[in-house]
């Protein structure tokens, strides 16, 4: 595995541990590498064999031993979700003693007899677990999204035919049929502690300075950088982004063959993107974003067939603290040591999408 190199930009997604196919491929317009995280070290990523390459995935603290014991809780656990899953899930990383976890943990210590032995184990073993439920959830997910999107547009044909065409009426009505899949703020936060005590045992720690995430995922790091050090995220850059139905509408091959066309279009400015970024992390130094954004539309225009979307973008925020720190606030624990490897500051990707 990989580690990422200097001078590259090479995101860690926090705190998925699956592959969003829409979202690696915009990251990686711009960057090199993505990483993510896995819950156990048998994962795999579901993502078109072309793409495997640029996006790697590793457990940051692997079983060994203990992984077949592992598969057989989250088979038992999804098999009897009723029991063992439902409402629990948000509770596993905030290492609760509630009644309704009792068939949970007495589950895990008949599976894992004298394995689980002191408190920092069982805080990785719980976080490994909210991950893993999290990413079946993920999944499950993205499977009811990616059908309730085929009846929407079945729907949508069939109000825009009842209503003879009054788009007006089509549209409030068919509004109506969009889908909240906003989580809970207490589901976050818990995903990300659990997370974030797998990102302080990761041994390659300090090689990642640069995060990806979503953008509730940025307003969750917000709060902590305001309420914990009382500073805000700097915008440093904003990149344009092509629409993602655009993206998405390439096949793999056709993909990367436009990936190197959009690199190549914008090679100039993509050294000074990479430069400004890491001085960022590196020194807090900002660059004026206003010329080095405006370079970049303009060299984009030349790709007539593939141009930018007003509406989305991909924008990077400087948070005025390292990675070990933040996410030491975030778990509530002691700040591990560092060396003078560990950039002062971190970075996090956001892709902006168009709402819909």
């Amino acid at each position: 595995m990989n580690s990422p190199m200097p001078n590259t930009l090479s995101p860690l997604i926090v705190p998925a541990t699956i592959a969003q196919e829409d979202i690696i491929r915009q990251l990686l317009l711009y960057c090199d590498t993505v990483f993510l995280y896995a819950p156990a070290e048998n994962s795999h990523l579901d993502l078109p064999t072309e793409l495997n390459p640029l996006c790697q995935q590793y457990a940051p603290v692997p079983f060994n031993e203990l992984l077949t014991n592992f598969d057989q809780l989250i088979r038992e656990m999804t098999t009897h979700r009723s029991e063992y899953y439902g409402g629990r899930l948000s509770s596993l990383s905030a290492q609760t003693s509630a009644v309704d976890e009792e068939s949970v943990w007495r589950l895990i210590k008949r599976l894992n007899p004298g394995t689980i032995n002191t408190a920092q184990q069982e805080t990785l073993f719980q976080a490994r677990l909210l991950l893993k439920l999290a990413e079946i959830r993920d999944q499950e997910e993205q499977d009811i999204v990616r059908t309730l999107a085929s009846l929407d547009s079945q729907n949508l044909a069939l109000l825009h035919g009842l209503t003879a065409g009054e788009d007006d009426d089509a549209a409030e009505i068919g509004s109506l049929l969009q889908h909240n899949q906003q989580q809970p703020e207490d589901y976050l936060n818990n995903r990300l502690k659990a997370w974030a005590n797998l990102f302080l045992a990761d041994p390659r720690m300090e090689d990642h300075w640069l995060l990806a995430a979503p953008q509730n995922i940025l307003a969750v790091l917000t709060d902590y950088a305001t309420t914990r050090i009382n500073e805000s995220p700097t915008l440093i850059l904003s990149l344009p982004l092509p629409q993602t139905s655009l993206i998405m509408a390439l096949s793999p091959a056709q993909y990367l063959d436009q990936r190197s066309a959009w690199q190549t279009a914008t090679n100039e400015c993509l050294a000074l993107v990479r430069s400004a970024i890491t001085t960022a992390a590196q020194t807090g130094d900002l660059i004026d974003r206003a010329a080095l954004e405006q370079e970049l539309h303009s060299q984009i225009k030349q790709l007539n067939n593939w141009g930018k979307s007003e509406q989305e973008s991909l924008d990077f925020w400087l948070l005025p603290l390292s990675l070990p720190r933040l996410f030491a606030k975030i778990a509530r624990k002691t700040e591990p040591s560092t060396t003078a490897q560990t950039l002062g500051h971190c970075v996090v990707a956001v892709p902006r999408q168009a709402l819909s």
